[in-house]
């Protein structure tokens, strides 16, 4: 029997929102919508509270935009569909690593595939927490054939590419997962790694140097510069003094 899955719609567009949710609860008993949002506000506020496992996501939203929201609620781990009728965005969006990319008007076997990506991914995901979990000093990556574990403290920094996480180690080793940047926030908070940047989540014993020039920017360990948020870079300053006092 599949578990339940909890999701949320964040459109401006009331009867965008009716529509979706019907054909959603046409094909699927146990997914639950927890929430509908028409504006950027209350949508931010679903975001940071970081509950739902899906979130179907418009572009266009008065005031904002869905990338804009993400980039205010980078914590989120909800895993994200966007449904928009602005197919000139799909490049952008997918910096997001999202399951898919719907256009509207929606065809229903493209939202079917889009939904069944989505919850292989969640269930992926759990996975790889639960083994985190169980080696607090090793996170477990997987393979083909697999899982892989790696000691967390040679962990360097991660970095987004697509929907996938490229982790950089010492002597330039890397290792590339399909589990977006996202997934590997909450496990390695407690071993002092923070989102400095949508695409980057450093491990802050490996940083050498804060430089304040070009917007600001970290020094990590085996050289490489990794950007600050220009958003959030005074919030992430100010962490970084707590979390790496020798910078």
């Amino acid at each position: 029997m599949p578990r339940d899955y909890s999701y949320i719609i964040i459109d401006d567009e009331p009867h965008a929102i009716r529509l979706l949710s019907k054909t959603i609860a046409r094909y699927y008993d146990h997914l639950h919508m927890a929430g509908a949002y028409t504006t950027w506000d209350t949508a931010l506020k679903a975001l940071v509270k970081n509950d739902a496992d899906l979130i179907f996501m418009d572009i266009s939203i008065p005031h904002t935009n869905g990338m804009m929201l993400l980039e205010m609620a980078p914590a989120q781990k909800g895993e994200i569909v966007f449904v928009t009728a602005h197919e000139e965005h799909a490049l952008k969006a997918y910096e997001y690593a999202p399951s898919g990319y719907i256009l509207k008007p929606i065809a229903d076997d493209k939202l079917i595939a889009t939904i069944d990506k989505a919850i292989q991914r969640i269930d992926g995901n759990k996975k790889t927490e639960e083994h985190a979990q169980v080696h607090q000093q090793k996170i477990a990556i997987p393979e083909r054939s697999g899982y892989k574990y790696y000691d967390i403290a040679k962990i360097i920094f991660l970095e987004a590419n697509g929907s996938y996480t490229k982790i950089y180690f010492p002597d330039k080793q890397t290792v590339t997962t399909s589990k977006g940047l996202g997934n590997f926030e909450l496990p390695l908070k407690a071993n002092g790694f923070l989102r400095v940047h949508k695409s980057y989540l450093v491990n802050t014993a490996h940083i050498e140097a804060l430089r304040k020039e070009d917007g600001g920017y970290l020094l990590m360990s085996n050289g490489s510069e990794i950007p600050l948020s220009s958003k959030n870079r005074e919030e992430i300053i100010s962490q970084l003094k707590h979390f790496a006092p020798h910078i």
